[in-house]
């Protein structure tokens, strides 16, 4: 059964939500410009002060109203879940990467994206790149996409975990269907964790897992 929501917290949720998406839209419009153009700048080290700080601010967030329980999150069924999925998306991945470029000679627009980034950026803006990718990023999009989407607005109702896993796709810059379904299976996984464990963080860890390895 999916958790009741007050519609207090509801609210609250989808405001955070709301504010959280435009800080992914600025972080993309402006952050990655001062990363490139002024590397060693102390606009570069606010920018990671605030990323993580956003971090922290979430996870305390859940934490307090109890959608977090840190001493169960180890339990022998909850590292199942983080492995399974973990698995599952590098073998969804590796298999459609594999036929993309089989196909299409190439990797996902997404993906080329991020090899460039690692390549081109160094020192405090690769350090940045780091912070984003793998902690703020997957924490942000698993608090829009499956915490409020699924579990607050959707009621975690089947349809909810489709909408869901279709705009997280489109989220990540799909160019070709191949790659779209790639991405929607992987917000599926993600979605259908949510829906069994009601943990949010458990797909948060997944994410961070996947994005960092």
């Amino acid at each position: 059964m999916a958790k009741k929501y007050s519609k207090e917290i509801k609210d609250r949720n989808i405001a955070i939500a709301l504010i959280l998406f435009l800080i992914m839209i600025m972080r993309f419009l402006i952050g990655r410009d001062i990363m490139k153009n002024n590397a060693e700048d102390f606009k570069a080290w606010i920018i990671i002060f605030i990323e993580i700080m956003i971090s922290i601010l979430i996870w305390i967030y859940l934490i307090k109203i109890e959608e977090i329980d840190i001493k169960s999150l180890f339990r022998v069924e909850n590292i199942k879940y983080i492995l399974f999925g973990y698995i599952g998306l590098m073998v969804i991945s590796g298999i459609f990467i594999f036929i993309g470029r089989e196909i299409y000679g190439e990797l996902s627009a997404n993906t080329q994206f991020l090899q460039q980034e690692k390549i081109s950026l160094s020192g405090i803006a690769l350090f940045e790149f780091s912070i984003y990718g793998t902690i703020l990023g997957p924490i942000i999009e698993e608090f829009i996409f499956r915490y409020v989407m699924i579990g607050n607005i959707g009621k975690m109702k089947n349809i909810s975990l489709i909408i869901s896993s279709i705009i997280f796709s489109y989220a990540h810059g799909t160019e070709n269907i191949l790659y779209w379904l790639m991405y929607f299976i992987a917000g599926l996984i993600f979605a259908l964790i949510y829906k069994k464990t009601e943990r949010i963080d458990i797909c948060i860890l997944i994410h961070i897992l996947n994005n960092a390895f």
